[in-house]
C-alpha cells in the first residue's frame, strides 16, 4: 500500500504479485510463513506465525535471529513485536 501511496504503481503490482506466488509455496514452517506475511504487509497474521515459530515444540528460529531478520522490519514499531521477544508466550 505504501508504493500505491507513493504512486509507484509498478512496484506495488510487482510486490503483489510476489506475495501472492510466496503463499502459493507450500511450507509447513512457521517461521517462514511468517516472513511472507510480513513481507505482504499482513501484520496480524505475521506475528500470529511469528508467535507459533517461536514458542512451538521445538522452535523453529531464536527471538534473537526473529530480532535481527530484515524480513520483520514491518514488525519493528509494533509492541506486540517487542512483547514477542521478551516473554516466552505472548499469543497462547
Amino acid at each position: 500500500n505504501t508504493y500505491r501511496r507513493l504512486g509507484r504503481n509498478e512496484d506495488y503490482e510487482r510486490q503483489r504479485t510476489y506475495c501472492l506466488l510466496m503463499k502459493k509455496q507450500p511450507t509447513e514452517d512457521k517461521y517462514i510463513q511468517a516472513c511472507i506475511e510480513s513481507l505482504c504487509g499482513n501484520v496480524d497474521e505475521a506475528l500470529y506465525l511469528l508467535d507459533k515459530a517461536l514458542n512451538g515444540t521445538p522452535p523453529l528460529r531464536s527471538h534473537k535471529y526473529a530480532r535481527q531478520d530484515s524480513d520483520f522490519d514491518l514488525l519493528h514499531d509494533d509492541p506486540r513485536f517487542e512483547a514477542m521477544l521478551k516473554a516466552d508466550k505472548v499469543f497462547g
